[in-house]
C-alpha cells in the first residue's frame, strides 16, 4: 500500500507540474496540443526518476537502468498517443478548457500507469536455483 500512495503522489507532483507547464505554454501562444505534448514529455521523465528514486528504489536491480528509462519512455509515450484523441474530443466537441480536459485525462491514466509500471517495468524476477543434478540426489539419498 506504501507503494501506491507514494506513485501516487509522484503522480500528483508530474500532474501539476505538467499542468503548470502547459499553462506557461499557452500562456505563450503555443497550442494546446503542443503545450500538452511538450509538458507530458518533461514530465514522462521527471516522474522516472522520483519513481526510481522514491519508489522502486528496492528494486532497481531487476532491470538495467536503461532498459526501465526505455520501457517507461515507451509506455508513457504509447499511453500518450491514446490520451491525445480523449483530450481533443474533451477540448474540441464538448468545450472543456484544455486545462481541464489534460487532468482528467492524467488522473484516468493513472491506474494504468501504475499497473504496468509496478508489473512489467520494475517486477520482481524470481531468484533462480541451480538445476538439480542426479549426483546430489544420490547423495541424499545414501
Amino acid at each position: 500500500m506504501r507503494r501506491v500512495i507514494t506513485f501516487a503522489s509522484v503522480g500528483a507532483l508530474g500532474a501539476v507540474l505538467n499542468l503548470l507547464i502547459m499553462a506557461a505554454l499557452l500562456g505563450v501562444g503555443a497550442h494546446y496540443l503542443a503545450a500538452s505534448i511538450v509538458a507530458t514529455e518533461l514530465t514522462i521523465l521527471s516522474n522516472f526518476l522520483l519513481h526510481e528514486r522514491l519508489v522502486f528504489h528496492d528494486r532497481l536491480g531487476s532491470r538495467p537502468f536503461m532498459h526501465r528509462l526505455l520501457a517507461s519512455f515507451g509506455f508513457n509515450n504509447i499511453e500518450t498517443l491514446l490520451r491525445i484523441p480523449v483530450l481533443m474530443l474533451l477540448v474540441s466537441q464538448l468545450q472543456i478548457n484544455s486545462i481541464v480536459a489534460q487532468a482528467a485525462t492524467l488522473a484516468v491514466a493513472f491506474v494504468l500507469r501504475f499497473a504496468f509500471t509496478s508489473s512489467v517495468i520494475y517486477r520482481n524476477r524470481p531468484e533462480i536455483s541451480p538445476p538439480r543434478t542426479a549426483h546430489r540426489t544420490e547423495e541424499r539419498a545414501a
